[in-house]
């Protein structure tokens, strides 16, 4: 900055400052988060879906870290993969997956998927 600016401009500047600090911490914080790990989530916390389908069904068709039994996959789950859902309630933790209805457009029937293939939101 000139050593002549205003008062004016230099709260312009404070402000813009203010709003880029501002934009930065809160931006980390609101961030999905991929789940690393089956935990329990209460029911109407929301979720986002893998949105690589072929992942998805990968993800699906095998247990996930730490569980022992698989999901498994129905063509169906297609269409949630990139989806908002919302948790109906948690599976069991020997298949570390979450049941699912998605939010918008709501689909007629949930879904179970595993938790590696799930963002928390």
């Amino acid at each position: 900055r000139q050593a002549g600016a205003s008062a004016d401009d230099l709260r312009g500047w404070m402000l813009e400052a203010a709003e880029a600090a501002r934009v930065a911490v809160t931006s980390a914080l609101l961030q999905e988060r991929r789940l690393l790990k089956w935990r329990p989530l209460p029911k109407g916390a929301l979720v986002r879906v893998l949105d690589d389908v072929s992942e998805l069904q990968r993800l699906c068709e095998e247990p996930p870290p730490e569980a022992e039994l698989k999901v498994g996959w129905n063509a169906a789950m297609a269409t949630f993969a990139g989806k908002r859902c919302m948790v109906q309630r948690v599976g069991s933790k020997c298949h570390g997956n979450y049941i699912l209805r998605r939010e918008d457009p709501p689909h007629e029937r949930d879904f179970s998927f595993p938790y590696n293939a799930l963002f928390v939101l």
